[in-house]
């Protein structure tokens, strides 16, 4: 028989092909976080007063065992501002939510290192549940400095009565530079014209000043020779005179002092 040898080369050459390579193994889906034992979700600010905010703390456990205690803690500026212990139920999922009170301080003296920007940032530390089984988170929220409100005389007004008697209407403005509404409670006062006390009192507000807002009341006098003495009528003869408001006014939970001065013209 007669060999061929193109064909059996051709033969060895297509057995020694090699097999095609396998495909690599798909990689592994990757397993999901496990959920932090415990955590905070969110704390923001609920409500703010001149001296103090309500917080509202946000959170959440991977196992909720009923009524367990939150102790927390919040501070500003390297200043310890308040702490306390709540007693928090999470409901099935774990979820919790409960309100913080913060006071800044019982004056305007209290508010003062917190004014030095429009803004600062308050730190919460929060532990849930006692002893060596408890579990520690915290957060941080910024929140809006609280502005003591402007107290002005907008204007002095004068209208003449007589020779000797002089009818006085002080313009006294509220202005509220904060984004929350404070309320006015009492004014003390004593209205001076050329250094002579024309109208004093002490007037029960009871105002609202709205957020960003201002509110005007109209504060009477009258410099006559009671309120004045015997020189009224040389004294309002005078082209202007010089007029003082001082005093007190409540407002919002603080006490702001009131020292005011200027000149009103007096019509001949």
């Amino acid at each position: 028989m007669r060999r061929l040898p193109g064909l059996v080369l051709a033969f060895a050459a297509a057995c020694a092909t090699p097999p095609p390579p396998m495909a690599a193994p798909a990689p592994e889906a990757p397993k999901p976080a496990e959920a932090p034992p415990f955590e905070l979700s969110a704390f923001t600010v609920k409500q703010q007063t001149l001296l103090g905010f309500t917080l509202e703390l946000k959170g959440k456990v991977a196992k909720p065992a009923g009524a367990t205690p939150l102790a927390w803690k919040i501070s500003a500026l390297g200043n310890d501002l308040a702490s306390g212990t709540a007693s928090v139920t999470p409901d099935a999922e774990g979820s919790f939510a409960q309100e913080l009170k913060v006071e800044l301080g019982a004056d305007a003296a209290a508010l003062a290192p917190y004014q030095k920007a429009d803004t600062f940032e308050m730190v919460l530390d929060a532990r849930w549940g006692e002893g060596e089984a408890a579990l520690a988170s915290s957060r941080a929220v910024r929140v809006r400095a609280p502005k003591i409100p402007v107290i002005e005389i907008k204007s002095v007004q004068a209208s003449r009565n007589g020779p000797a008697d002089l009818g006085l209407t002080y313009l006294f403005n509220i202005g509220n530079p904060n984004p929350f509404e404070v309320r006015a409670s009492t004014l003390r006062y004593t209205a001076l014209l050329d250094g002579k006390s024309v109208a004093t009192g002490e007037l029960p507000l009871g105002a609202k000043v709205p957020a960003s807002g201002e509110n005007l009341f109209e504060i009477p006098g009258e410099a006559t020779a009671n309120t004045c003495g015997k020189d009224i009528t040389a004294m309002l003869k005078r082209a202007e005179l010089p007029w003082g408001f001082n005093g007190t006014l409540k407002i919002g939970g603080i006490e702001v002092p009131i020292d005011l001065r200027g000149n009103v013209p007096i019509s001949q």
